[in-house]
C-alpha cells in the first residue's frame, strides 16, 4: 500500500474491514457447498446451495447499485456485514445442535450472497468519500488487489478450514464480520 494510502485512517479502515468481509464471503463460497455435501450426502444439493447464491448476486447486481446510491453507505456496509454475522452465528449454532438441514443452508447462502452485492458498490462508493481525487487511481488499483487476493485465497482457505471442523470456517468468517465491521 502506498505511503499516502497507508497514512489515511479511514482508507485503512474501510479496506481492512472490506478485505475481512471479502475473504469470509470467498471462505463462505465453499463451505456452504462442503457442509450441505457433509449433512446430506447430496452433490445436487451442495451444487444448488452455490449455484442460488451465485443467481441471487447476479439477479440483484443492477438494482443493489441503484438502491446503494440512495442510502447511506456506511450503514448498508454495516447492515450487510451484521446480518451475515447472524446467519452465520445461526448456521454454526444449528450445525452445532444437530438443527441444521440443506434448506436452511441454502437461505443462509443466497440472502449472505445477496448481502455482498450490496455491500460492494456501498464500499465503492464509500472509497471517494475517504480518499482524495489525487489518490483514488491508487485506491482503487489497491482494492482490486484486495479482491483477486480473497478470491484466490478465500476458497482453499474455506477448505482447510472445514477439514479442522465443519463449522471452523463459518466460525472463522464470523468472527472476521464482527471484528472488522466497518463502525
Amino acid at each position: 500500500m502506498s505511503e499516502s494510502l497507508c497514512r489515511n485512517r479511514d482508507f485503512v479502515l474501510l479496506w481492512s474491514a472490506t478485505l475481512a468481509s471479502t475473504l469470509g464471503s470467498q471462505v463462505a463460497s465453499v463451505a456452504y457447498p462442503l457442509l450441505a455435501l457433509e449433512l446430506t450426502g447430496s452433490a445436487g444439493h451442495a451444487g444448488l446451495i452455490g449455484s442460488a447464491a451465485m443467481a441471487a448476486g447476479i439477479a440483484l447486481r443492477l438494482p443493489a447499485g441503484a438502491l446503494v446510491d440512495r442510502w447511506d453507505r456506511r450503514r448498508t456496509m454495516l447492515s450487510c456485514d451484521l446480518m451475515r454475522a447472524a446467519l452465520l452465528a445461526a448456521t454454526v449454532a444449528g450445525s452445532l445442535l444437530g438443527l441444521l438441514d440443506w434448506r436452511m443452508l441454502l437461505a443462509a447462502a443466497v440472502i449472505s450472497g445477496a448481502c455482498g452485492v450490496f455491500f460492494q458498490p456501498a464500499e465503492t462508493a464509500m472509497l471517494r468519500r475517504v480518499v482524495p481525487a489525487e489518490h483514488l487511481p491508487q485506491a482503487l488499483a489497491h482494492n482490486e488487489a484486495r479482491q483477486y487476493g480473497a478470491s484466490i485465497a478465500g476458497p482453499p482457505l474455506g477448505g482447510l478450514l472445514f477439514n479442522l471442523g465443519r463449522t471452523v470456517p463459518l466460525a472463522g468468517e464470523l468472527l472476521a464480520y464482527l471484528l472488522c465491521s466497518p463502525r
